[in-house]
Parts: structure tokens; sequence; C-alpha cells
């Protein structure tokens, strides 16, 4: 989370309109048929199975959503257990590994040795994750540099052959720097914004597990290096995007998605200020399909997070964080931000991962191979 002291423009109101060119209009209208058809294996193709969609076009805030389950394959590794308690879980945040090597480093700070270490590390365990879990997946990591300092911004994009190449990208987004209040003391940095890299990794190794592709957009991951200079790293990343022309469907972002407040009831925040009104609506509408928590809108009063680089350049992006934001944790940019605080919770930032899963699958489309060769579901 970005300190408030970091001077910077405000971020525009969310009446803006939903991107700079105008709504999406590349959404097919929802059906409510379901369709069978058997293809030979040998083509290499897949069981289809049309079923009733939760795209929701994002310009028609009353579009209602159609309950439906994840694809089982994904939902199996999300309904295993308690994710806090049961380390067998085959998520990486369940496992504590992927959050207790990544707050190890004595800080994350991005103008640091220990930032670019930790960036190498965040780097090798993604291709690592690619390699071992999905390798046929059309899946890079591209290290975007920056100029002016050496933690490098990381991006993954996740395309398949079905995706056409102009087709405006989703996006799903959390930094992966820390920082306190003097750069060069220990910033383990666990729930800022440790918890919602984590989040970010564990979606995409369930998302690997369940061998699912993107079918109608690219799916794009994006670990920002400097947010705690000031939104430095994602607003590069933005202007550079805006610069060429890439369109972007949808932004969701986590920063903060570990830390549950004593005596409050766990909750999901939902950024309202500074966030594009329509995405937000939509956020508010899929989230109790994918998650038992309540919705709990909240505003930052300022740019808060990097979803405000992409707002600023009028993309649609919303943000969520680990519930009110007044009930954030105490000890973020300090040495006590680590995972053994009691308030700390693996299974609050599970919560974020079934969101980030149910966001990806249903803006970016999703095929998922179940089975053998030839064999399993895809579904449009």
């Amino acid at each position: 989370m970005s300190p408030t002291t970091t001077s910077r423009p405000p971020v525009r109101p969310p009446s803006l309109p939903l991107c700079v060119a105008g709504p999406p209009t590349d959404l097919p209208p929802r059906s409510r048929s379901r369709r069978r058809a058997v293809v030979p294996a040998h083509h290499h193709a897949q069981r289809l199975v049309s079923r009733p969609l939760l795209h929701a076009h994002l310009a028609r805030p009353h579009a209602r959503l159609v309950r439906r389950p994840l694809p089982f394959s994904l939902a199996r590794t999300l309904d295993s257990g308690d994710s806090a308690t049961d380390p067998s879980l085959p998520l990486s945040l369940a496992r504590r590994r992927s959050l207790t090597n990544f707050t190890a480093y004595f800080t994350r700070y991005y103008r640091s040795e220990h930032g670019v270490e930790s960036q190498k590390f965040l780097q090798a365990h993604l291709e690592h994750l690619h390699a071992t879990l999905h390798p046929s997946a059309n899946l890079t990591v591209t290290p975007f540099v920056h100029p002016s300092w050496p933690q490098r911004t990381l991006i993954l994009r996740w395309t398949s052959r079905s995706v056409p190449a102009d087709a405006p990208i989703v996006l799903l987004s959390a930094h992966q720097d820390s920082t306190n209040a003097l750069p060069f003391l220990r910033a383990p940095g666990a729930d800022d914004d440790g918890s919602g890299t984590t989040a970010l990794v564990a979606a995409l190794e369930a998302l690997l597990r369940g061998a699912w592709h993107p079918t109608t957009h690219a799916l794009e991951v994006h670990f920002f290096s400097a947010e705690e200079g000031g939104l430095l790293g994602s607003g590069e990343v933005a202007r550079a995007y805006r610069e060429r022309g890439t369109r972007v469907r949808g932004m969701y972002h986590m920063d903060v998605v570990g830390y549950v407040a004593p005596g409050t009831t766990p909750s999901i925040g939902l950024i309202t200020d500074g966030t594009s009104r329509a995405l937000t609506d939509y956020l508010a509408r899929l989230i109790p399909h994918v998650s038992h928590l309540p919705v709990r809108p909240t505003e930052c009063g300022y740019a808060c997070s990097d979803h405000g680089s992409w707002d600023r350049v009028g993309y649609p992006a919303a943000c969520l964080s680990e519930g009110a934001f007044d009930d954030s944790a105490p000890y973020m940019h300090t040495a006590a931000d680590t995972l053994d605080q009691p308030s700390f919770s693996l299974a609050h930032v599970a919560e974020f991962v079934k969101v980030a899963i149910g966001f990806a699958v249903e803006l970016a489309g999703w095929e998922v191979h179940v089975g053998g060769r030839g064999e399993g579901v895809a579904a449009r």
C-alpha cells in the first residue's frame, strides 16, 4: 500500500467512462442455451459445452450474473479445506512456502540489491510453475526494465491460438516491493504486499494445475516494482501500454489482503474511489459467486495503490483489499509485517485467490483440459 505522504495528483472520480475509447463492444450476447458436441480426439478438440456466462457486459451495469460452478479441476484446488491450517493443499499459499521465502529477504525495496534478488526469485518461481504444471501453456514471463531503478516489473502473458491478437487484455496485478519508514531498515512486507503477490501466484498455480487456457482475451499478470515509491513501476507500464495502443478489458488489483482486524467480520474490501465504477460494480456482483465473504465497499481517499496508475490514463481498473480501509494492518511499512502476526490469515488470502480465478476465467474465457489426449471439457 503506497504511503499517503507521496506527492502526486489526485485520481479522477469513478464517474469516468469505462475506457478512453468507449465501452468494450467485443462481448458476445449471453446465451441461455446448452450445446454438446463430441469431436474426434485425434483433432485435439474437446467436448464443447456452451453455458450461461457471468461475462455481464461491463457497459451494462444492470446485467445479471448467472450462478454456475468453476471448472471442477479449478474448484478442487480451492475446496480442499482450510488453507490456513491444512498444509497439504495444492496452492502455494496454503503451503506457506511461497510467502515464507518471499518475506525472508531483508527487504524488497525497489532500489536495493535485496529487491533485485527477490524479483529474480519470483521470476524463477513463475517459470518453474509453468514448466512443471502446464508446459504446453502459451505463457511467457517478461521483465519490464525501469531506467531509474534496478528492480523490474514482471509481466506474465498467457494467450492461446483462439485469442485475437488485437483483443483487449484481462489484467491481474499486485506489487512485489516492500518498504520501511527508512528504506535501509528491514521490510518483510508479508501483508504489504506479499499477500497480494502470493495470492496472484496461487491463482496462477490453480489455473496451471487445471490446464486452463484463455479463449477470448489474453490474460496478463503484473507484479509491479516501486509501488512504495509512489506507483512508479505501474505508472511506467500503464503509460507504455497507452502509448502503444494496448486495450485493457479490466484490471483487478490486490494490495494488502491478509490481515483481519481484531473484533471485525472478515470481508473483502472493494475500493470505490479512484476506480472504474462499472468494473467495481461488476466485481461486487461477481464476488458472492466465488467467495463466502461479504463485500465491504470502502474508500482510500487517495491513489493508494497501482490501480491508480491505470485509472489515471483511462483504463478500467478496480482494487480489492483486506477489508475496510480504516481496518488496515497497523504494522505496514515496519519490520513487524510478518506471517507471525496473529491477525494475518492465509484463509483470508485464499478468498482473494478465488476472486482472481473467477475474474480471469469469466473475462478471458476458459478452456480446461481435464483428461488425457483429446479428452476433456472446453467451455466458452
